[in-house]
């Protein structure tokens, strides 16, 4: 009989090398196997599947991993404290759950969520600098956000993957794709899918910058097959929360009438 999985949210900074497990190089991955061979006592890797492989610089507060545990765990919030206190600073176990041998995140996600942090003001910040995109002005917000709804429904994005990317799968759907202003010099892109390439949402927001800056049109963006994009840096990237299909959301995620409210569109599940 196969051994259930565990489910685990976890939260990072973005420190090290990107999530996935690379030679001769900090990881994400890499951190989290080692330190479940400690907690477990036993040599061989734990092998371990991750929703969301982030780039380097990119943090999340709601990523998940599944992994098979070894042997049982009598109780799963001591497993994460102690996780957390081996994988500290850089990686903290929020909650675990047990799901079945056959859970995959390619049939159980419905979808997720990022936000996008930028700081604009003349002057550099300095608390907000590690997790911002510092820009000296931004383009007027109505003009912003009327380009970012030419992203919403469902397209192939392979416009916006990035070089190395290797996904099959280029159609996405895009639920939400907004602008919002949260404070004197802060301000968010918010952006939830069915699911991103690589570099996708970096690749949407750098580009969205630079057109409207430049007084340009993307209305016709999906039938550009040289459409120039323009990248943003890792640093201001955040995924904020997963939803599955079940309901379940872990993280932070909009409610629907709240999508529906930032000019969005309904979250239907035929669509995935």
């Amino acid at each position: 009989m196969s051994r259930n999985k565990l489910l685990v949210q976890i939260e990072y900074d973005g420190s090290f090398s990107g999530f996935q497990l690379q030679p001769n190089t900090q990881t994400i991955q890499g951190l989290i196997e080692d330190k479940l061979k400690i907690f477990f006592r036993i040599k061989d890797r734990i092998p371990i599947t991750v929703c969301s492989r982030t780039d380097a610089g990119v943090r999340a507060s709601a990523n998940l991993i599944t992994f098979t545990p070894p042997t049982e765990i009598p109780c799963l919030e001591k497993f994460c404290v102690a996780l957390s206190n081996l994988c500290k600073p850089f990686v903290s176990f929020i909650k675990a759950v047990q799901v079945t041998s056959d859970f995959k995140f390619s049939n159980t996600v419905l979808a997720k969520f990022y936000r996008y942090y930028f700081f604009v003001r003349k002057t550099p910040p300095t608390f907000q600098r590690r997790f911002y995109w510092h820009l000296p002005d931004l383009p007027d917000l109505e003009k912003l956000n009327k380009q970012a709804k030419y992203f919403l429904g469902t397209h192939d994005f392979s416009a916006f993957r990035g070089r190395y990317c290797t996904s099959s799968n280029l159609i996405k759907t895009i639920f939400l794709s907004r602008f919002l202003r949260l404070g004197e010099y802060h301000y968010v892109y918010e952006i939830i899918g069915s699911g991103f390439l690589h570099k996708m949402v970096r690749n949407i927001v750098g580009t969205l910058i630079h057109y409207s800056k430049k007084g340009l049109s993307l209305d016709c963006w999906m039938n550009n097959s040289e459409l120039k994009k323009f990248c943003a840096p890792p640093h201001g990237l955040c995924l904020e929360g997963i939803k599955l299909k079940s309901g379940e959301i872990f993280g932070q995620f909009p409610e629907e009438k709240d999508i529906l409210s930032r000019g969005g569109t309904f979250m239907n599940q035929v669509l995935l």
